[in-house]
């Protein structure tokens, strides 16, 4: 017997441009309905919601190249530029996950560029770029602009032994698979009939197609299920709390693989959103026992995108059903984040549903040839409108770029358009990611299965609905400022009112001045300089002493589960030419890093602190413990035993960039500010005296500071300034061309601005390279909307 549907609706908000003429009803006074409203703009306003996305001149790089790059900063409430931060943080990252290269730059407008060079030391492999403000370090790593590029040295491997060893064990491991499921929502119900979407992945994190089944317990076969595009598919699925399922499938045909699907739950709630074209319909549904409480019939429904919300709805459930049909015109085009609260407030079910719009720039050139010779003049106009035609002013980076690709890189690849409405709100590698903006039905249908397996909600409603939501730990950042705390020399005793002097040791030499207010805090703000710079602190009690300890804020390095042994293999260069793998050979000490404080020689052993793993430990004697020969380590002290430490049972000189402190003092140095420790025994540490005499445990630190009594020293990462790009102007009359020119990227222009009419010039000259070439633009206007732009072109021999 069909069952009828009830639709009661108490009222309906809207939250849309003023320019759409959509009038706001009055406002309802439900408790909970208005404390998540409330709540959620306060998080918006202390959590500012950032975008940043980087276009790179190309996919990929040899050593002894550039990797140029635009940053795009986007406001994702207001959908524009954006304009509050001026900083950006860049940092290209190892295939064994260090920090090898860091930028900061200064972003004017919304935009900012870089460069990095690809010197010969880097080794072939796969690299991630990663780049972020400031505010963006609060939602974690996952919500960080990440780029994989891969780099060729065609002539040494520096990676270390223990990557090589790792890397071939996994290549000679059998595929691993991992299949998991997504009830829609969040939660298979008892009974309750919803989409169950799945998705299989290697070891690699890529998508691997299968087929096979669903099975009760009994071995009775409940649903047929297999991949439909890139590992992924859905079913419709009813599933009972008395049966427990198990999914068996097979990959090429021949493996078999089990997987039990999620734990079912006796009552809940099921939140359906299907695609209808020009509307969302909303089927939500329960089990749920009402009786006789009003409050537990209720039900809160809240939608929103980019920390802006576009429709909520407080809805009373007459019978277990509830079907809402809302209009996608009010939403922009992107992710909209659907949530369900129930009627006490509480986070149910959440849904990801893509809308598809056509409102992107659309952005031409009056270029039409496709073929051109060796060092041929290209000149063109680009053409840029809106969505309606009209001419607009933008901000554009332009790369003309070799199209072949090295194996394993994506077909369609990343760009800004499908980075900002896709890629950013979804966890997880997406493949393909410009296959979903093509126009044909299938691509809808495959978008609709990639909702419901990558879906990711930055948003941690547990923490919004919190009675007190808490200014954020990494505010916004308008300019550069170098910020800290001034103690008792190695005591935790705050000294207020102390002089503090800034000196930027550069050509300027300029000193700045402050005092400590409470807590012994101090700040230096408002600085605008470029490149790395040396800096010098110094500070002084109001009584003129120097007995004080300068402590510098700076924040502990985010962490990245970027792994980069599944493209050991993968580069045909490699594996042809068989290159050799050359260990790294250590540079030796920086020379423009201060250690005038060091006055021993060789020591006996050193601890490098390079390792990831040793950010793990609490402190520097627990990091070293069981590395040293001899050394006891206890909770208040340690001691070093060996043929030359005839004083055992004394504890050892301890010593923090040349400074001598005591075992607790030694243990207040966090293990992330470490570069490496130094091990003295005996004659090593004769110049020491009678305190060497039984052994010492030297610590130093990282970014070339040491510590003195009322002095510190270190280098501060000014502004980056970016090269100019340089592209050669052959002449028409023939020179001579004994030179080969193999440029990869035979132009790039990052600030490429349309004027009023839409229309902005450029020309270059053609390399020697005969192969496909794509010319790429991509890029912003003021009123914050994206477009990109290809276009393929063949180089043949020079007529």
């Amino acid at each position: 017997m069909k069952r009828f549907i009830t639709v009661l609706t108490v009222f309906t908000i809207f939250v849309i441009p003023a320019s759409l003429g959509f009038k706001r009803p009055a406002i309802d006074t439900d408790y909970w309905f208005l404390y998540i409203t409330s709540h959620f703009e306060e998080y918006i306003i202390k959590y500012p919601q950032q975008k940043v996305y980087l276009h790179f001149d190309r996919e990929e790089y040899e050593t002894g190249s550039t990797i140029w790059y635009k940053a795009y900063i986007f406001d994702d409430t207001k959908k524009l530029p954006d304009i509050r931060s001026n900083e950006l943080y860049i940092e290209m990252i190892s295939p064994t996950k260090n920090i090898i290269m860091n930028q900061l730059l200064k972003i004017e407008n919304g935009t900012a560029q870089g460069d990095f060079p690809v010197n010969d030391s880097i080794g072939t492999g796969l690299y991630m770029i990663r780049a972020f403000t400031n505010n963006m370090k609060n939602f974690g790593k996952d919500y960080l602009f990440t780029k994989e590029i891969r780099i060729v040295n065609p002539k040494k491997i520096y990676y270390n032994n223990d990557f090589r060893r790792t890397a071939k064990k996994l290549s000679r491991r059998d595929e691993q698979i991992d299949l998991q499921f997504f009830p829609e929502g969040g939660y298979l119900v008892d009974n309750i009939t919803t989409k169950l979407a799945f998705k299989a992945i290697n070891q690699n994190g890529r998508s691997v197609d299968f087929k096979g089944g669903i099975y009760s317990k009994k071995g009775k076969l409940e649903r047929e299920i297999k991949s439909s595009h890139l590992g992924m598919g859905q079913i419709d699925f009813t599933p009972s709390i008395n049966e427990k399922y198990t999914a068996i499938i097979t990959t090429n045909g021949k493996k078999e693989w089990k997987f039990d699907l999620p734990e079912i739950v006796d009552k809940g709630y099921v939140l359906n959103v299907n695609d209808k074209g020009d509307y969302f319909q909303v089927s939500i549904q329960t089990n749920i026992e009402f009786g006789e409480d009003p409050v537990s019939k209720s039900a809160y429904l809240f939608i929103q995108n980019g920390g802006r919300m576009y429709y909520k709805e407080k809805i009373v459930f007459e019978s277990n059903k509830i079907v809402l049909d809302i209009e996608k015109k009010y939403f922009p085009g992107g992710i909209m984040h659907f949530t369900l609260f129930d009627g006490h407030g509480k986070p149910q079910c959440e849904r990801l549903a893509f809308v598809k719009k056509d409102d992107f720039l659309k952005i031409s050139t009056n270029l039409e040839t496709k073929t051109v010779g060796k060092r041929d003049k290209l000149e063109f106009d680009i053409m840029v409108t809106d969505y309606n035609g009209e001419p607009v002013s933008t901000d554009l980076s332009l790369s003309v770029r070799n199209a072949t690709l090295q194996t394993g890189m994506d077909e369609y690849s990343m760009n800004i358009k499908n980075y900002l409405l896709l890629q950013s709100d979804l966890k997880g590698y997406i493949e393909n990611p410009e296959y979903y903006f093509m126009n044909n039905y299938q691509h809808l249908s495959d978008i609709e299965v990639l909702m419901l397996t990558q879906g990711w909600c930055k948003f941690l409603w547990n923490d919004i609905l919190k009675d007190s939501i808490p200014f954020s730990i990494y505010p916004v950042k308008s300019d550069l400022n170098i910020t800290g705390r001034i103690t008792k020399y190695l005591l935790d005793i705050s000294v207020v009112n102390a002089d503090v002097t800034l000196t930027l040791l550069n050509q300027f030499n300029d000193v700045l001045k402050t005092k400590t207010a409470k807590k012994g805090k101090f700040e230096f703000l408002g600085l605008d300089y470029y490149d790395t710079i040396d800096v010098l602190i110094e500070a002084k009690t109001e009584y003129g002493k120097k007995n004080v300890l300068i402590l510098i804020d700076e924040d502990v390095p985010l962490a990245n589960d970027f792994s980069a042994f599944k493209s050991f293999y993968l580069d045909s260069l490699m594996v042809r030419r068989k290159i050799p793998y050359v260990k790294l050979v250590d540079p030796g000490p920086d020379p423009s890093k201060p250690e005038d404080f060091k006055i021993h020689g060789t020591p006996d052993q050193v601890i490098k602190f390079d390792n990831p793993g040793m950010s793990s430990y609490n402190n520097v004697m627990d990091a070293i413990k069981g590395k040293v020969p001899g050394l006891q380590v206890g909770q208040n002290g340690s001691m070093i035993r060996g043929p030359s430490s005839i004083f055992g049972s004394n504890e050892p000189l301890y010593l923090v960039d040349g400074m001598e402190t005591d075992f607790n003092g030694i243990n207040t140095v966090s293990v992330n500010d470490i570069d490496h420790v130094e091990i003295l025994k005996g004659p090593s540490a004769a110049i020491y005296g009678l305190q060497g005499s039984k052994g010492v445990i030297a610590v130093y630190t990282k970014k070339g500071f040491y510590y003195k009594r009322g002095e510190i020293r270190f280098k501060m990462l000014g502004y980056h300034r970016p090269k100019e790009f340089y592209s050669p102007r052959y002449q028409t009359n023939k020179m001579n061309w004994e030179t080969p020119d193999l440029r990869k990227t035979v132009y790039w222009n990052p600030s490429i601005k349309t004027d009023k009419e839409g229309r902005a010039h450029v020309n270059f000259y053609q390399s020697d390279i005969i192969d496909k070439f794509e010319i790429v633009v991509e890029g912003m206007s003021k009123s914050g909307q994206v477009g990109v732009y290809k276009y393929d072109y063949q180089v043949k021999e020079v007529n």
